[in-house]
């Protein structure tokens, strides 16, 4: 699908000018964000930090990743742009998701970042949904995305004109931190008619003072991504391990001192990729490791890369801090199924599936795997009659 990129007029036009990336601002107004619905998916399923309540178990946490994929499908439309189903009063909070989704992958374009680098924070007490990240090796980036569902996403609606004005009203407030340059907002404008296409306007940014090291910040927002991603695939013994590392670094000052420290068992093994990852339900050639679960008229798969598995478990700093999977990109994958890890799901039928076993069925499909190693596919089914 494809999103338009605009400054918000040419005094924001001319604040980006001076922007060590202001290249691919340009670039990226001028060609505009083409993405795939896939890595859409599979950028936005782990978003939101698993501290809170509800995302403490491997139950919950799929159940919330199953939300983000029935919600998508029933309010938005990805197939040549993003458009809303309804109008903006039916949306609520979806809204925002979607529209932060869309910003970071805009984001990602420009600062080579990608998913696992992303992490929510709260400022000053709001609810504005605020991210920051250690895009560059000496500094952070701060991205404040909001969104609207509007009539003409090209038009400056009450809607879009009220989240420029938010903006710049932070800023104001805020202004004269040195830190200036590594700030940027965005305001995503979700059309609803199938004539237009969706935005995203670029504002010059709130200001904020992100008291941490860049480097440990993004070694620190990464491994909790990949806490997240394991912890939703699986429950192996090294999620112990990660756990404690992760506490251990956000309270040491030394943090350096861990560099290539790798994540052992209580028996002081280190780990590979987890026993529990080799069965079940993963990539016939061993790429990757998930789980299927049924939505509606499709199975769907949410796996991870298994080098990043392996990544995570090594604990070097700088391997943790520019991984990228090398499956990136939409590829046709053979994925094992065995029936016992999908119960309950009924009887169907599908073209899909090219082998069977006494105990489950190959399937081969259109994945996403995005750099972050996260993977997403959608293998469409119908009952049997």
């Amino acid at each position: 699908m494809r999103i338009d990129v605009d400054f918000y007029n040419e005094k924001e036009e001319q604040a980006f000018s001076g922007h060590p990336r202001a290249g691919r601002f340009q670039k990226m107004v001028r060609d505009g964000l083409t993405i795939d619905p896939l890595e859409f998916l599979a950028n936005s399923m782990f978003m939101e930090q698993k501290l809170n309540p509800g995302w403490s178990t491997r139950d919950e946490l799929r159940a919330r990743a199953a939300g983000r994929i029935e919600e998508f499908d029933e309010y938005f439309d990805s197939t040549d742009t993003l458009r809303a189903r309804f109008p903006a009063a039916d949306m609520e909070y979806r809204t925002e998701r979607a529209g932060v989704a869309a910003a970071l992958s805009a984001m990602d374009s420009v600062f080579d970042t990608h998913s696992a680098d992303w992490e929510k924070i709260p400022v000053s007490g709001e609810k504005d949904l605020d991210f920051r990240v250690a895009a560059v090796g000496d500094g952070l980036v701060t991205v404040e995305a909001k969104a609207s569902i509007v009539a003409d996403p090209a038009k400056k609606e009450p809607g879009i004109s009220k989240h420029k004005k938010s903006i710049k009203d932070k800023k104001a407030a805020q202004d004269g931190n040195r830190a200036q340059e590594r700030l940027l907002g965005t305001i995503v404008a979700i059309p609803t008619s199938h004539s237009e296409s969706a935005r995203i306007w670029l504002v010059d940014p709130p200001i904020d003072d992100l008291d941490i090291e860049p480097a440990k910040h993004r070694v620190l927002t990464r491994l909790r991504y990949y806490y997240r991603v394991i912890s939703t695939i699986g429950t192996p013994h090294m999620l112990i391990a990660l756990s404690n590392r992760i506490r251990v670094l956000e309270s040491v000052s030394d943090w350096s001192s861990l560099d290539g420290v790798p994540l052992v068992s209580g028996q002081g093994k280190g780990f590979g990729v987890p026993i529990s990852f080799s069965t079940g339900i993963g990539d016939m050639r061993g790429h990757t490791h998930g789980f299927v679960m049924r939505r509606k008229e499709k199975l769907v798969y949410v796996g991870i890369d298994l080098d990043a598995v392996v990544m995570v478990g090594k604990q070097s700093f700088a391997q943790v801090a520019t991984w990228e999977s090398r499956l990136s990109g939409k590829e046709k994958r053979d994925i094992w199924v065995d029936w016992d890890t999908i119960g309950g799901l009924g009887q169907f039928e599908t073209e899909h599936i090219v082998g069977a076993g006494p105990s489950g069925r190959q399937f081969r499909f259109t994945t996403f795997t995005n750099r972050a190693g996260t993977t997403y596919g959608e293998i469409p089914i119908r009952e049997k009659v």
